[in-house]
């Protein structure tokens, strides 16, 4: 979990960073439904950057990792009084619940992602695409493709094989991980961080 925990201060605090007073950050972070343990601690995680590191303008939004869909989305209005972090929780009392309810439910077991429907769903539907966002997706990240075993992530030696991006730009009936047209347009300005949880996960040597 000290990785899960490094790579939430990582994000997060890259964006954070930024000291414009007309500057404003975007973030997301998807939760898979299941993990093997450690969820109250994620939850502890989720809270602190809420409390400690929005600032007024900021969008931060937490997503399904494993069934892709939304979880919350909190604005922050640029309004001085929301650097107070007392006023944000009352706020946006409704959308912390809805995160809360998701740890609650989380089951003890693998946890499971489903990278591809994720970001299909983020190109697909990215509203603000001239603004600069750091999505970082908590879970599983190999991807096994049964069917075609050629797209899978790990290879026949058991190394973690990554797909290009020439995938992305690629039509689905070409390959799973295949966007169309949407996902270089729907994709620009997203710096994606993966923070492997599960099993191991090590690079093949000609990945």
């Amino acid at each position: 979990m000290r990785s899960l925990f490094a790579c939430l201060a990582l994000v997060f605090g890259l964006g954070s960073t930024a000291v414009a007073d007309d500057t404003t950050n975007h973030w997301a972070v998807a939760l898979p439904t299941s993990m093997p343990s450690e969820r109250a601690a994620l939850e502890r995680a989720l809270w602190g950057v809420f409390i400690d590191t929005l600032r007024p303008g900021d969008r931060y939004r937490v997503e399904n990792a494993t069934v892709p869909g939304r979880i919350a989305h909190i604005s922050l209005p640029k309004d001085e009084a929301f650097t107070r972090a007392k006023r944000r929780a009352r706020h946006f009392r409704e959308e912390n619940a809805r995160i809360h309810a998701h740890l609650t439910k989380m089951g003890a077991g693998p946890a499971l992602v489903d990278l591809p429907g994720l970001l299909r769903r983020e190109a697909l539907n990215r509203v603000d695409r001239e603004t600069p966002l750091a999505l970082l997706v908590i879970g599983d990240m190999v991807q096994i493709f049964s069917d075609e075993p050629s797209f899978s992530m790990r290879g026949e030696a058991g190394g973690i094989q990554i797909p290009s991006d020439k995938h992305l730009s690629a039509s689905l009936s070409q390959t799973p991980w295949g966007l169309g047209d949407e996902g270089p347009r729907g994709l620009t300005g997203v710096a994606l961080h993966l923070c492997h949880q599960g099993g191991e996960a090590t690079l093949s040597s000609d990945a």
